[in-house]
């Protein structure tokens, strides 16, 4: 869990095999990740990797956003917020992603969605949007990834 105040900037690592700016390294699964608090947050992810979420090969499970003030920049080929790319043989699926209110930014890099999965990835659970003020942005592509399953 990620909370408190006050400003949080954090960048992923990584030139060739990215991490996330708050999340997973390369190949790294992120489970039960929840930010909550007041505090502003700008993240941005290394290639392939999201500003917030699983890194480049990995899968994100459950993630929650509750409030804050969050700037998530993806790097290329990678949403803003949600799962790395898939560049291995698994990875990049996205399982559940929640935001229940709260000042959310999300850029995708080049061919990525906001908030989604990266190429790659699919979605295996829901994107639920309860509340919040909500600036999803796409390179290329949807605002935010959207498949069958998905609630938005």
């Amino acid at each position: 869990m990620i909370s408190g105040d006050g400003t949080l900037n954090v960048y992923g690592g990584g030139e060739k095999y990215g991490g996330a700016g708050i999340g997973g390294n390369y190949n790294d699964n992120v489970r039960n990740l929840t930010i909550d608090g007041n505090m502003s947050i700008n993240a941005t992810g290394a290639h392939s990797a999201p500003g917030i979420g699983s890194g480049r090969d990995g899968i994100l499970y459950d993630l929650t956003i509750n409030n804050g003030n969050i700037t998530a920049r993806g790097g290329e080929n990678a949403p803003g917020i949600g799962a790395g790319e898939a560049i291995g043989e698994s990875g990049g699926d996205l399982h559940n992603l929640t935001i229940n209110g709260g000042n959310i930014q999300a850029y995708g890099g080049k061919d990525a969605a906001g908030i989604g999965c990266s190429d790659g990835g699919d979605l295996k659970g829901t994107i639920s949007i309860n509340g919040g003020n909500m600036k999803p942005v796409g390179v290329n592509t949807l605002p935010v990834w959207v498949a069958e399953m998905a609630e938005i």
